[in-house]
């Protein structure tokens, strides 16, 4: 199973990175923005989580953190 940590990875071999780098190569548009609008909704998650678990003091059950590791929209280079 995978965390949603990895399922954010933008590497060809996790997640929504995969649909990502696909849909990029296939020059799929749509495809391409509904992987990344899902990635972002989770990027957007596992932000929040951090931050309460900062606060909490509490160390993330994973490494990096989905601040080193951000996705961004790259569909045109």
């Amino acid at each position: 199973m995978r965390s949603l940590s990895t399922f954010t990875c933008h590497k060809r071999d996790n997640g929504c990175g995969f649909g990502l780098l696909d849909a990029k190569q296939r020059r799929d548009q749509e495809a391409y923005y509904e992987f990344l609008m899902f990635a972002e909704m989770l990027q957007g998650q596992l932000l929040y989580y951090e931050k309460t678990l900062d606060k909490l003091e509490i160390p993330r059950p994973y490494f990096p953190s989905i601040r080193e590791r951000l996705i961004q929209d790259d569909y045109d280079s």
